[in-house]
Formats: C-alpha cells, structure tokens, sequence
C-alpha cells in the first residue's frame, strides 16, 4: 500500500468491470483511483469512494478463488488478536475491498522490531492441534497445500520442500540433480530440524512489504500465507529479506524461548522453503542459496 494521502489527478482504472461492481456495493462509483501494482494476475489499485480511500485487489491468479481465501485468512489472523490486520469491506473470488491503512514504507526502526517480536511471540505461543491448516492457502500467486500432520519435519519435507521443488522442476526451473538433492535433505531432515514444542500458527510471509508502519506503530499485517508449523520457519523467514534483525529478535526471545542452534545451524535449510517459492515466482535467481545451503550439509 503506498504512503501519499494524495490521489488526485489520478486516471480510471483500466478494468471497468470491477468500478461497476464497486458502484453497485458501494452505491457510487470510484471519484479517483491509483493503480500501484500489478502481479501474479492481480492489480492492486487505491481507491476513493464516497470520500473513503480503499485498498482494492481485482483478477485471477493460477488458484481458483485465491481472494477469497486471502480474505478468510485475513479474517482468521485477525481473529488470533495478537498480529492487527486492516478491516475488510468486501471480497469474493476475484476481488478484495480491504480499508487503506497508511504506510511509511521504509525499513523498520528499533520500536517497530521490538512489537512485532512481542506481537509474533505471542501468536506462536498458542499451542495448535496440528502441523497444517484447517484449509490449503496461498502464498504469492501459489497453492499452499495444508493436509494434517503430526510432525513437523514430515510435514516440512512433504508439503513444503518436495512439494514446491517438484512444481519447479515440472516448469522447468530445476534441474533433476538439485531435486534428488533435496530428496535426500527431505529425507534426513529430522538429523537437521528439531521437533517444536507444539505446532504454532504462522502468518507465512512476513517480509517488511507486508507489514505497515505508521509513526511508532504497525497497524496492519497483510497478505497471510497461513498455516500451523514451527516458529523457527516464520524467524528464519524474517531475516530472508533483511525484515528484521536483533532488536527482533530480542524482543521475542525475551517473550518465547530460541532454541540454541537457530541462528548457527537452522536459518538456511528452513530457508530453503521460501527460496524454492520465489524461485516459482521470481525465476533461477534464487537457485544459489538453496545449492550453497545443500553444499554446506554435504548433499
């Protein structure tokens, strides 16, 4: 979401059929509209209605009815209280009417790391009853799969490592070697990962693009790829992009224990999982750190 309250001067958007929808909910058309983004078959456009500004997601992307779970996972981390969320005004399979939240949009000071430690930690806190989600999400433009399970390293191996790198290798991003190398991580992941305490709901895509700051503040967490996993997926995934850094860090562990061995040993191979997302998403660029991780572990 940007971060300038002025839209004016701004052109129609291009997909009249979605300002005609929006008429007929909101009972006016758009007055003005920016267009900010468009991916993964989406545009993500801002909006004034009847003197509101909005932020409105429109299309299709390669899974069906992907809005519509965005804003059923939205609403379910909402629910958890712990990680605020923007208000949902509307939604169907391919739109999302979601409240504008201001942003800053730079990177995160020391008072914004120490919330988001404490606001994280508590999230992971919950026990959950399961490793998966009560339903498959979504992570980019991509199908999260989320059958039940009752250890993580199966999980993590099944759902999330082979999973995604045989999707690569279907589109032709991967070559055979680098899969069987990741068949045998997969299959000796339990000598790398602990087993957590209990499964913990993850918000999946922390990066700092999906999180809002204002002044002091973060008053929204947006675009969820929920589901139940170990935490140490969601901290290791937060140093992927530079997001966080010890601030963080220290205000989660201050809240829920790090287990030793995180920082030195765990970080890249959990890593991997996201390396292989942005893979799917972003091309061959990403295959270097998932080699360099395999290489260090002698695979």
């Amino acid at each position: 979401m940007a971060s300038s309250p002025d839209i004016s001067g701004t052109t129609p958007s291009p997909d009249t059929s979605i300002t005609r929808r929006l008429a007929k909910h909101f009972g006016a058309p758009p007055d003005q509209v920016r267009l900010l983004s468009q991916n993964y078959g989406f545009s993500l456009s801002r909006m004034r209605i009847g003197g509101r500004d909005y932020a409105v997601k429109s299309g299709r992307g390669e899974v069906a009815g992907q809005l519509a779970i965005e804003a059923r996972m939205l609403r379910d981390l909402a629910d958890e209280g712990s990680l605020p969320g923007p208000e949902i005004i509307h939604h169907a399979d391919d739109l999302l009417v979601l409240e504008w939240i201001e942003n800053q949009n730079r990177p995160m000071e020391i008072c914004h790391q120490h919330t988001a430690g404490e606001a994280f930690a508590r999230l992971h806190a919950t026990p959950r009853p399961y490793f998966g989600y009560t339903y498959d999400t979504t992570i980019g433009g991509l199908a999260q799969p989320n059958p039940h399970y009752t250890t993580w390293t199966t999980f993590f191996a099944e759902q999330r490592l082979m999973a995604f790198a045989t999707l690569a290798l279907a589109r032709g991003l991967m070559d055979p070697s680098l899969l069987t190398r990741l068949e045998k991580l997969s299959a000796r992941l339990p000598d790398y990962l602990p087993e957590p305490v209990s499964p913990a709901l993850l918000h999946g895509d922390a990066w700092h693009g999906n999180i809002l700051t204002n002044g002091n503040a973060i008053p929204a967490y947006i675009d969820p790829a929920l589901y139940f996993g170990s935490p140490e997926a969601e901290l290791s995934y937060v140093t992927m992009h530079g997001t966080f850094g010890a601030p963080f860090f220290e205000a989660y562990g201050a809240n829920l224990a790090i287990e030793s061995g995180f920082f030195e040993d765990r970080i890249d191979i959990l890593n991997i999982y996201p390396n292989l997302v942005h893979l799917l998403l972003c091309g061959p660029s990403y295959i270097p750190p998932i080699d360099r991780t395999l290489t260090r572990l002698g695979l």
